[in-house]
């Protein structure tokens, strides 16, 4: 078994933990937690955008978010509460429930005076943060969080070179491949 693998078993350990059932305001943020790595395992490692299960994690995402205080969580953990809600919101492809993230990301800045994807990446650069959020695959999310804050025009992306594609992040995708 690989260390990815591994990671995302235990991940999933975690979310289904019995003791995290109850939506616990202390305990939420563990659950939140192992969502969204799953969120950007999948998405970004596996490169599945498009995936059902991202959709549905973010409905589950949304589920105990709305059982808990949000504002306390974001107090005590503001990077790691500000990336959970990115990574909803990356996962939600639906247009609504795309929205739904959206505008809770763009509240959430509003909250630590955040204006734009640009000081958004420079507050989640010590947490966690990969140029990938930033891909055409995330585009309309980005979109959504930007009229959210009142960006007209959106944010400004910026691209993946030509050369690079999400799948080649995906280190047992290019093992073997000549170059």
């Amino acid at each position: 078994m690989d260390i990815l693998e591994t990671l995302e078993r235990r991940l999933v350990k975690l979310i289904q933990e019995p003791c995290l059932t109850s939506p616990i305001q202390e305990l939420a943020i563990y659950k939140l937690f192992g969502y969204a790595a799953l969120q950007h395992s999948l998405a970004f490692i596996h490169d599945q955008f498009g995936l059902p299960l991202l959709g549905l994690q973010s409905d589950r995402m949304r589920e105990v978010l709305e059982a808990v205080d949000v504002s306390s969580l974001a107090i005590l953990y503001p990077e790691m509460m500000l990336w959970i809600l990115v990574m909803g919101g990356i996962g939600g492809f639906g247009s609504s429930r795309r929205i739904w993230w959206a505008n809770r990301v763009a509240k959430l800045c509003f909250a630590f005076e955040i204006k734009g994807v640009s000081e958004i990446t420079a507050r989640l650069a010590q947490f966690f943060w990969t140029e990938l959020y930033l891909s055409p695959a995330t585009e309309t999310f980005w979109a959504d969080v930007a009229a959210a804050q009142g960006i007209a025009g959106g944010y400004k992306l910026r691209r993946l070179g030509d050369d690079m594609f999400l799948g080649m992040f995906n280190t047992t995708s290019v093992i073997g491949q000549k170059c």
